[in-house]
């Protein structure tokens, strides 16, 4: 399997706010409509989320470096009524 250099990541989104950022993390707090990700500038998205309500669906993530290799973390609610913090992924990766 190929190794993939590139990694294109757009979002569609409010209020993004970062909430820690280090040397090994960074992580993210935002409203979220959409989201896309490719491993190629002019390829096909391979990774979509889709709000398909009115309102925007609070949304985490961080990027966490271990040694040479470097990891990204999604976080959402399935249900409206739960409840996410900015600091939510935070506390799963400490």
């Amino acid at each position: 399997m190929p190794v993939e250099n590139d990694l294109f990541l757009t979002f569609d989104c409010d209020s993004m706010s970062n909430s820690i950022k280090n040397d090994s993390i960074v992580c993210y707090s935002l409203l979220l409509n959409n989201f896309a990700m490719k491993y190629s500038k002019n390829g096909q998205i391979d990774i979509q989320i889709k709000n398909e309500k009115a309102q925007k669906i609070k949304f985490n993530f961080a990027f966490v470096k271990k040694g040479y290799d470097v990891y990204m973390l999604t976080m959402c609610p399935i249900h409206d009524v739960a409840f996410l913090g900015s600091d939510s992924i935070i506390d799963l990766i400490k």
